[in-house]
């Protein structure tokens, strides 16, 4: 069987998570979520603009069947995606 993830904060809105098996949240703080969208070029406004425009994290927990804290660097992100996707598909 094959195997695919997508990476798309509007999953939700789109009403794509009902064709995904799993469903997994990615939730930081909102300051640490400034901080890394500084680090691409967008302003305190901006991003407060862009999340003004999403589902609020509860809404979005609803809707998720696990949530996966980002709380560290992404190499920590990249250990824990990579554990849960070996657990979901049975990879070891």
């Amino acid at each position: 069987r094959r195997h695919a993830v997508v990476d798309a904060a509007l999953l939700v809105q789109w009403k794509y998570d009902k064709r995904m098996d799993h469903v997994i949240l990615v939730t930081s703080t909102a300051e640490r979520r400034l901080r890394r969208m500084g680090k691409r070029g967008f302003d305190r406004e901006e991003v407060r603009r862009r999340s003004r425009l999403q589902l609020s994290e509860a809404e979005l927990k609803r809707h998720a069947d696990m949530v996966m804290t980002n709380d560290g660097d992404l190499d920590g992100l990249r250990v824990k995606a990579e554990k849960l996707y070996r657990r979901l598909t049975g990879i070891s």
